[in-house]
């Protein structure tokens, strides 16, 4: 048996995908770099409050099992 798989994709075809994605990416509206670092600060501000939160949660939890488990 001779395998008879049809290629779909042609090298036009893969090069004309990559023209409409770069021509999509000029349409975006891309953010300031200072508008980009303030949503970074606030990205990181709520990481660390949530994981403060956890931290905290954590230790009150393991606290508890250790006084019930001493008993």
């Amino acid at each position: 048996m001779a395998n008879t798989v049809k290629q779909t994709t042609t090298p036009k075809v893969k090069r004309s995908r990559v023209k409409e994605t770069f021509s999509e990416l000029k349409k975006v509206n891309w953010p300031s770099f200072g508008k980009t670092i303030k949503q970074t600060g606030m990205v990181l501000s709520v990481v660390l409050i949530f994981t403060l939160l956890v931290l905290g949660i954590d230790s009150l939890v393991s606290y508890i099992i250790r006084l019930l488990t001493e008993i």
